[in-house]
């Protein structure tokens, strides 16, 4: 009986995928963090400085769950 190789169950695409993901977000969130660091927000009225950190919180949990999958999929194939 010959035993099957370990093959993953995803491609080195959808990994270069996740990782190109993972940096577009990260890159959204500097952006935002930036503006907010140099007084770019200080002028927003209280509904648009809200959706401002709505947006942030959005991205940042994106960011978490794309790569928390993505380290779930890669430790099932170690």
């Amino acid at each position: 009986m010959s035993e099957q190789p370990n093959t993953p169950s995803f491609s080195v695409t959808d990994l270069r995928d996740a990782v190109a993901r993972i940096d577009d977000l990260a890159t959204r969130l500097a952006a935002l963090s930036s503006a907010a660091t140099q007084g770019g927000i200080d002028s927003l009225d209280e509904p648009f400085l809200g959706a401002y950190f709505l947006q942030m919180e959005d991205l940042a949990m994106e960011v978490h769950l794309v790569a928390n999958d993505l380290g779930m999929t890669l430790r099932a194939a170690a």
